[in-house]
């Protein structure tokens, strides 16, 4: 480089390592005055370390921002600048490194400005600064919640770190908001509800369950629940209350004598409660007053209870109507489905009139035609349109009988449908029977939202927490751990929806019964776990399977979801090894599916057809606990049953109840 340098009269300067492997920088310098140059050598080994750290730690930052949605930047000691570091650029919509301070004051949400002035202004004394406030968001166009922690430097500014919160905020607030929903829902709710944990203590009660017992809130929570239930019914309560804790549900009537002498009658519902991994972590008590139902159906004989359960099941839609006021005071099932009024329901609507049968005849008509009919007479309407569904109509006939009920002139309506209709309306039954499935399979997605959906939820809020308060360059790889564990959450969250959602597609798609060939179906079933059974050298034997009246498809999900549970389950030391073999009884084709695998216990057998509901942790066997919740479905949408055989000795051994084919 000194050559160089006379040669060029200018400087020259060159990096090299010696021996030691440290960096020295060589500075050539032609003399001014003389013939030759100046030589510095300058040890710059330290330099080359900090610039090669700064740049670890500039990646490291950039790194963590993308996974966490962190930004980072520094605030002057006076707030009149801001200078961006790292990951502010979609809040701000710019590329530039600093920018004034209206310009943080116009990106703070107006509401939260003066949290914002107080916490970086005002706060003076302090070395650190926290707040959560809404910044503008430039890429999304909306405000979103940040988290902002800060630490003041040695020249009195501000090192400002942010976390993008508005996910975790916004569901935060939904499952909150909900909550209110739900307890406004519960204090208003006629019917005595009460939550009481794994050790029998009482953690909730509404307003019906404290005037039940004539007790304040703040006293009953927190008492055991022998505490508070008079002896006798703690005694009943406590016999249910085994099973309630193995994931069973309960009921029971319990009557008794009120201090004036009069009796009521409470129906109790125990209702199991279960945590995140499905295990028994409490129970739902719910009592309603039901003794003025029992009151009345004191008054009823057997033979016109017998007459009553009759008429409301018939196959005719069949009505008593006040002939004076048109209005109607009993519907039998049809009747209610005809006026619109849906085949749930236990009670007519008060004001239900007659006209809402027809949709030609008003109340006037039905009035003048009525009136003209004396006690114990009948009389017949031919053809007469009437509503099929509430809506869509057809013609029938009406027969009317008249009759004296509480000293008041009724009516009893008879509509007499045809072959055709009649038929149609079998077809109905059928489909209320399906409707059926689907609301206790509502009242389960109810409870899976309430308590298995919202636990992965409290998971990210828990980690997230964790996340900010940890958040540190120097502590990197426990950063990493923590988003891991918010990503499994998400994605544990993500399996139970998509579960639930391959449950619900099982009674919406179409489908076609026909005769189906059950051999068939599970050689197809069989071909499409062959990965599994090849991996496990299994072996299916399949015996003489007689045809059914199902729908194929669904009937393949079945057997798929039994040899997979069959292989999952398996020994561990043994080849799995199944049979599938066929009976008949009666109508009814009978199909064992045994195993030689871990079994199930008579203990968790009731629980295993429940949808989410696992006898193991997911460490020993994942899965999402609904495949044999889907069995039960299918089986169910055939006309059929399954059930586990828990006499075996070892093992497991299923038995499905299929509708056989007529000849």
């Amino acid at each position: 480089i000194i050559k160089q340098c006379l040669s060029e009269q200018g400087v020259v300067e060159k990096e090299t390592i010696d021996r030691d492997g440290q960096t020295w920088l060589l500075r050539a310098v032609s003399h001014a005055n003389r013939q030759g140059a100046v030589l510095t050598i300058i040890n710059i080994n330290r330099l080359r370390e900090a610039e090669s750290e700064v740049r670890r730690t500039l990646e490291m930052l950039r790194t963590l921002q993308r996974i966490t949605k962190a930004f980072y930047f520094d605030v002057s000691s006076d707030f009149s600048t801001v200078y961006i570091q790292i990951g502010l650029d979609d809040f701000s919509g710019k590329e530039h490194k600093t920018y004034p301070r209206a310009w943080s004051m116009e990106k703070i949400h107006v509401d939260d400005r003066e949290l914002f002035k107080k916490t970086f202004t005002q706060n003076v004394q302090s070395r650190t600064a926290e707040c959560v406030v809404r910044m503008w968001h430039a890429a999304s166009e909306d405000y979103r919640y940040v988290d902002l922690g800060a630490l003041r430097d040695v020249e009195g500014g501000w090192n400002v770190t942010g976390f993008d919160i508005d996910d975790v905020v916004r569901s935060r607030n939904t499952a909150v908001e909900r909550e209110d929903i739900l307890n406004v829902v519960l204090e208003a709710s006629p019917i005595i509800v009460t939550y009481i944990d794994a050790g029998q203590t009482l953690k909730y009660v509404n307003n019906n369950f404290c005037e039940q017992w004539n007790l304040p809130r703040d006293v009953l929570l927190g008492q055991p629940l022998r505490n508070v239930l008079p002896a006798a019914l703690y005694a009943e309560t406590q016999a249910h209350i085994g099973a309630v804790m193995q994931g069973e549900r309960q009921d029971f009537l319990w009557e008794e004598t009120r201090a004036d002498g009069s009796r009521q009658s409470l129906a109790f519902v125990l209702e199991p409660v279960h945590d995140s991994i499905g295990s028994v972590n409490g129970f739902v008590l719910e009592a309603q007053d039901v003794s003025r139902f029992y009151a009345h159906s004191g008054e009823i004989s057997g033979t016109d209870l017998v007459l009553a359960q009759a008429a409301r099941h018939s196959l005719h839609a069949m009505l008593i109507v006040e002939i004076e006021t048109g209005n109607v005071t009993f519907a039998n099932t049809h009747a209610m489905v005809r006026m619109g009024l849906g085949g749930n329901r236990h009670r007519l609507p008060e004001g239900t009139r007659i006209s809402r049968l027809t949709p030609d005849w008003t109340d006037k008509r039905w009035v003048n035609w009525l009136s003209g009919l004396k006690i114990g007479e009948s009389a017949i309407q031919q053809d007469v349109s009437v509503f099929q569904q509430g809506t869509a109509f057809s013609e029938a006939d009406l027969i009317a009988t008249v009759t004296s009920i509480n000293d008041k002139q009724s009516a009893v309506i008879e509509v007499i449908e045809s072959p055709e209709r009649l038929a149609a309306l079998r077809d109905l039954q059928l489909r209320s029977r399906e409707l059926a499935i689907s609301n206790r399979d509502l009242e389960q997605f109810a409870s899976i939202v309430a308590h298995d959906l919202r636990a992965p939820l409290r998971h990210i809020n828990h980690f997230s927490e964790m996340l900010r308060q940890n958040i540190d360059p120097s502590r990197e790889q426990e950063t990493l751990e923590l988003t891991g564990l918010i990503g499994d959450s998400a994605i544990a969250m993500s399996n139970m929806i998509e579960g639930l959602l391959q449950y619900a597609r099982i009674g919406t798609q179409n489908r076609t019964f026909e005769t189906v060939d059950l051999s068939e179906c599970v050689r197809t079933a069989t071909q499409l776990l062959s990965r599994a059974v090849s991996e496990t050298d299994a072996q299916i034997r399949i015996g003489s399977l007689p045809d059914v009246h199902g729908d194929h498809d669904l009937l393949v999900r079945l057997f798929q979801n039994l040899i997979d549970n069959a292989i999952k389950y398996r020994s561990a030391d043994q080849t799995p090894q199944i049979s599938i073999n066929a009976r008949h009884d009666k109508s009814w084709v009978l199909i064992d599916v045994a195993d030689n695998g871990i079994g199930i216990s008579e203990k968790g057998a009731p629980r295993i057809f429940k949808l989410f509901q696992r006898l193991h942790g997911e460490d020993e066997y994942p899965g999402l606990g609904v495949g044999l919740a889907a069995c039960l479905r299918i089986c169910e949408l055939h006309g059929g049953s399954i059930e586990v055989d828990t006499s075996v000795q070892s093992g497991s051994r299923f038995v499905i109840r299929l509708p056989g084919v007529t000849e």
